[in-house]
């Protein structure tokens, strides 16, 4: 089966609204403090659970950003 879309041509919501460049949520922390995340945790070795506490955040946070920072350079570097 086949269906048309009505709306192709069409911008999406985010792309009308001048404020939201992007889609999703707003990040919860900044670039900075994720490669701050990053480098503690590869250098000191320190724990997720350490990190959240240290800047008021959720395990999962950090390692969602530890865990996409760490792919990011290994494609990277690769």
């Amino acid at each position: 089966m086949k269906y048309r879309d009505k709306n192709k041509g069409q911008k999406s919501y985010y792309q009308n609204d001048p404020e939201k460049e992007t889609p999703g949520r707003k990040r919860d922390v900044g670039l900075k403090e994720e490669f701050i995340y990053v480098l503690l945790r590869l250098k000191l070795g320190l724990l997720e659970r350490h990190l959240a506490n240290m800047f008021t955040v959720s395990v999962s946070t950090v390692t969602r950003i530890y865990t996409t920072k760490v792919r990011f350079l290994a494609v990277t570097f690769n």
